[in-house]
């Protein structure tokens, strides 16, 4: 018959009261903490696991950073296309009304001088800055991109685009950019040249009602058209590009929460079932405790 000596069982006892004290221990710091990772000895895998899905939550912040960045500049963008816009419709009405057989040449000098304000006003628009950098001179940032000519009376004879054409984009996405400026080029500039558009047209018209000249003044009808299409597109385009950077900041958004659970299930507490095992543990320790107490008690007397 197999018979176990009383050395073996006290040392059991013993083994077994050390193991669940060492539980409780471990589960009421983790209970304490809110974690169940205390050193990278405790689980490796999930130390791992959490460091990959920190260096992608830093990329997600960086990203949604830069969308914010992006969307304030295009916004930017948008608001002085759209006073471009409103300049431009003003102009046509101005022009049409000009147009007219009945209008006289001192109504007309009076709308001139309307135009010419406005001219004066669409340089300034056209040299908006967002964080201190021109949003209109292309990759040329730190260069104002329209530069007015005068003539010998102060009068605006042309403006020159001293930007380039060249775009700059930041990373939006893990996998993505997003081209964040518009250039003069795209409202209607050339490089170093003055056959802008926008103030090529606004310019002939001024000129077209201070010489009193009708036909003159309805020959920039379509000139102005164009020029308001040209604003327009852009206008749509920046629509859209703030549109796609929203659905992306919100996809983002989304992918956060998610790694967010899977770094809690790497290295969070579970309260529910941490508590759930401490008890059951105490439990055991407990009758661990008491039966090694028993045994302790006994002489060996006992077993002869």
């Amino acid at each position: 018959m197999y018979r176990i000596s009383f050395n073996h069982t006290y040392d059991r006892l013993l083994e077994q009261i050390v193991t669940h004290k060492f539980k409780i221990d471990r589960l009421s710091d983790d209970i304490a903490s809110g974690k169940k990772i205390h050193k990278i000895s405790d689980d490796p895998i999930a130390i791992s696991d959490s460091m990959r899905i920190k260096r992608s939550l830093s990329y997600i912040e960086e990203f949604k950073k830069n969308i914010d960045y992006a969307n304030d500049w295009l916004s930017e963008s948008e608001t002085s296309l759209r006073a471009m816009n409103d300049s431009l419709v003003r102009a046509k009405e101005l022009a049409i009304q000009m147009a007219n057989a009945s209008q006289t040449a001192e109504t007309r000098e009076g709308a001139a001088e309307e135009i010419d304000q406005m001219i004066r006003h669409l340089v300034a628009v056209g040299n908006a800055k967002y964080d201190d950098r021109y949003i209109f001179s292309g990759l040329s940032t730190d260069t104002a991109p329209f530069q007015a000519n005068l003539n010998a009376d102060g009068e605006i004879v042309s403006v020159t685009y001293q930007g380039d054409n060249g775009y700059f984009e930041i990373p939006t996405n893990f996998n993505s950019n997003t081209r964040v400026n518009v250039n003069g080029v795209d409202i209607g500039a050339q490089v170093g040249g003055t056959n802008d558009q926008i103030f090529s047209s606004l310019i002939a018209l001024r000129d077209a009602m201070l010489a009193n000249d009708p036909d003159a003044i309805e020959n920039q009808l379509t000139p102005l058209d164009n020029a308001l299409q040209t604003v327009n597109t852009q206008m749509v385009k920046i629509g859209s590009r703030m549109n796609s950077l929203e659905a992306k900041k919100a996809a983002l958004e989304n992918i956060g929460i998610d790694k967010q659970i899977l770094m809690s299930e790497a290295v969070d507490t579970d309260f529910a079932q941490a508590i759930s095992e401490l008890e059951k543990t105490k439990t055991a320790f407990q009758a661990s405790l008491t039966l090694f107490n028993s045994i302790s008690e006994l002489n060996i007397v006992n077993y002869l």
